[in-house]
């Protein structure tokens, strides 16, 4: 059975960790991080495949716009998400890709929400030994982050 895999790039290595805890938390196993688009389009290029990608709109080198563009023209079919902390400034967004507002106070539960509903159901790890992510650094922020995303996710 196919495992599904999140690509997520963000230049804020916060929001990265933050949201890799997130899918984690969730059950979802094959998440990959980025703080550079042209990094994240190397790794498509060396063949990463994701089932879906959620970028940040305002970056530097490219936007999340020009990425998706991008990542596209190789990719062919992929669900994608843009966050941004000013959804009302991104014009001439595609149908196609979903927009979703950084600065929502519920923006974690709402992003969960609209991955599930994107038809990208949760692939639970039988083998998680207790752990909810093993590959980042456990700091004061992300532990709260975990911590409040775990009591809205039972």
């Amino acid at each position: 059975m196919q495992q599904e895999t999140i690509m997520i790039v963000d230049d804020m290595t916060s929001t990265l960790e933050i949201m890799k805890l997130l899918f984690t938390s969730a059950g979802y196993k094959d998440v990959h991080t980025f703080d550079c688009p042209l990094r994240a389009l190397h790794e498509i290029d060396q063949g990463v495949k994701p089932d879906i990608i959620i970028s940040d709109f305002n970056m530097p080198d490219l936007n999340g716009l020009e990425f998706l563009n991008s990542a596209v023209s190789t990719l062919k079919k992929v669900k994608s998400v843009i966050m941004s902390g000013n959804t009302a400034s991104i014009e001439d967004i595609p149908a196609d890709i979903k927009v979703i507002d950084k600065g929502d106070p519920d923006f974690f539960k709402k992003l969960l929400k609209l991955i599930k509903t994107m038809n990208f159901p949760v692939k639970k790890d039988k083998d998680r030994s207790g752990k909810k992510c093993r590959s980042i650094k456990k700091t004061p922020t992300v532990r709260r982050m975990a911590s409040q995303t775990e009591s809205k996710l039972t």
